[in-house]
C-alpha cells in the first residue's frame, strides 16, 4: 500500500495537478483510492512531512522553474501568479514563496530579469560578432574564401570557444 501511494503521488506530480487549487489532502486520498487518515500519516511518516508542506515545495519548485523557463511569466501580477500555481489568494502564494526562498517573489523576478537582460546583450553582441565572421567566411560571389577568414577574424571554432567561456563566465557572474 506503502508504494501504491508513493507511485499515484509520482503519476500525479508528473500531471502536475497539484497546480490546482482544490489539491487538498481529500482530494488526493480519493484519486489515491486511500482515505486522508492514511495518506495523512504516509506523509508525516514516510515523506517526513505534512501534506500542506508538501504540496507548497511542488507549487514552489514549478514558479521558481518556470520563471526562469519563461520570461514573459515574469510579467505576470502576482495574483497571476499565484492563481497558476493553485493559490486562491496573492498574499498567501507571497508568504509561502518567502518562507520557501527566502526571498520575495517581487525581488527573485527582479534579480532574473537583470540577469536575463544582462546575459541576452552578451549572447546579442557574441552573436552580431558570429555573424559578421560568416558574412567574412564568403566573397561577394558567395564563394568560401579561407585565407580572408583567418586575416580578418579568429577561426569559427576559436570564437565558438570564446562564446562558450564568455557565456558561462557571464552565467556565473550573476549567480547561475
Amino acid at each position: 500500500l506503502i508504494e501504491k501511494i508513493g507511485l499515484g503521488l509520482k503519476k500525479l506530480e508528473q500531471k502536475e495537478t497539484f497546480l490546482d487549487p482544490n489539491f487538498k489532502l481529500a482530494f488526493v486520498a480519493k484519486k489515491l483510492n486511500t482515505n486522508t487518515a492514511y495518506l495523512s500519516q504516509y506523509f508525516n511518516q514516510i515523506i517526513q512531512k505534512t501534506f500542506s508542506e508538501y504540496t507548497q515545495e511542488l507549487r514552489i519548485q514549478y514558479v521558481l522553474q518556470k520563471l526562469i523557463d519563461a520570461p514573459h511569466f515574469r510579467k505576470y501580477t502576482l495574483q497571476a501568479i499565484a492563481e497558476e500555481v493553485g493559490y486562491k489568494d496573492a498574499n498567501t502564494f507571497v508568504r509561502v514563496f518567502k518562507r520557501q526562498t527566502g526571498l520575495s517573489p517581487n525581488y527573485y523576478i527582479e534579480k532574473l530579469k537583470e540577469s536575463s537582460s544582462s546575459l541576452s546583450d552578451y549572447v546579442k553582441n557574441a552573436s552580431e560578432k558570429t555573424v559578421e565572421f560568416l558574412h567574412a567566411k564568403y566573397d561577394k560571389e558567395g564563394k568560401y574564401n579561407k585565407t580572408d577568414v583567418y586575416k580578418k577574424d579568429k577561426s569559427g571554432e576559436d570564437l565558438i570557444k570564446d562564446l562558450q567561456t564568455n557565456i558561462m563566465k557571464a552565467l556565473n557572474d550573476k549567480g547561475f
